[in-house]
Order: structure tokens, then sequence, then C-alpha cells
């Protein structure tokens, strides 16, 4: 496995891509590198769900409005107070709180019986979902729950799009999401950022 600490995020500017990150795993550890048909949710979880974002080390606001800092990270009132006061530390700081986000994600999709049974492109879906809009967020998908519960993806696809989350928070990702869930491969436009983290 991979391990994202060993990524020194601070020799990139403020607000560099996160595809860094993964261009460089994918340099300093290719024999490493997996394929996509055996990548594991969370590495997956990275790619389909941070690639287009920013390391950012200071507070801002998100497409919802939400105070947040780090890579997509939501700034609860656990958080340390200087998140909001002064910002990160480095940017390698804020790759470590990606990963224990990712973390998080990661245990509370577990929570579901069901989620074990997913193949790894489902799981991703799940997990970036939970990620993006937390547990309490992602449990509002009743109907949606219901139907991968009972391994009717085409149903649970159709769920997922009827919702906030896809007509007005984040139309582009949800309809890939959907696409992914219902199809239960890899979309291509993901592949490239498969590794294993």
């Amino acid at each position: 496995m991979l391990n994202i600490h060993k990524y020194n995020a601070d020799n990139h500017a403020e607000n560099t891509y996160v595809p860094n990150i993964v261009h460089y795993l994918q340099k300093n550890y290719k024999n490493k590198i997996t394929s996509h048909q055996h990548i594991g949710p969370r590495g997956s979880a990275i790619q389909q769900e941070v690639h287009k974002m920013l390391i950012k080390l200071h507070k801002y606001k998100c497409s919802n409005g939400f105070p947040t800092i780090g890579v997509g990270h939501k700034i609860i009132p656990e958080d340390p107070v200087r998140y909001i006061k002064t910002g990160l530390k480095s940017k390698t700081e804020a790759v470590e709180i990606l990963r224990s986000d990712i973390t998080k994600a990661e245990k509370a999709a577990n929570k579901y019986s069901w989620f074990k049974d997913l193949n790894p492109p489902r799981q991703a879906v799940i997990m970036s979902m939970i990620f993006q809009m937390g547990e309490d967020g992602f449990k509002r998908f009743n109907n949606m729950i219901r139907a991968i519960e009972l391994g009717k993806f085409i149903m649970a696809s159709n769920e997922g799009m009827d919702s906030k989350w896809y007509r007005e928070d984040s139309p582009s990702r949800a309809l890939r999401h959907m696409r992914q869930l219902r199809i239960g491969g890899w979309l291509t436009e993901y592949i490239k950022f498969k590794v294993e983290v």
C-alpha cells in the first residue's frame, strides 16, 4: 500500500491540483500502482472525489456555502480553532487531513451490511458520496440505499438522481457517480487516477 504521508505537498504552490499527488505516487511507486480492475475503494475515493479539487491552506466556502479548508474538508466544531483563524500549517497537513477524511468515509460505509458485497466501483461511489455530504447526508438517500440493499442498481441510480444533490448541488459529479453505480464498472475518465493509497 502506498503511504500518502511520503508525499511532500509543500514542494508545490498553494492551490495545487490534487492530481499532482497522484502523479507523484505514479512517478515514485510505479511498481505498486494497481490496475483499475483491482483498485481498492480507498484509492478510488481519492480519484473520484478530489482529483479536480485544489489544496487550499486557508478557509473558504464550498459551493454549498460551508466553511471548508484543505482538500474539500468541511470545518466542524471538533476541528482546531486555527483552521478558521490562521489556516493549515502546510499543504502536507492538508493531504493528511484528506487521508483521515477518506478513512472516516470508509468506516461509515462499512456500517452498512451490504457495502462489503459491492464491487470496488460501486464501493467507490458510496464512499465518495459520504466524503462529500457526510454520513448524515448520505442517510437521507433512503430509497437509493434500499434499492442498493436489494441489488437493484438501475433503480438505485434513478433514486440518487431524484435529489437536490443531482439537480442543484453537484449535478456533474452526481451524474458520474450514478452512472458508475448503475453499470458497476469504472468510468473511463477515472481510470488514469487509479492508485492504491
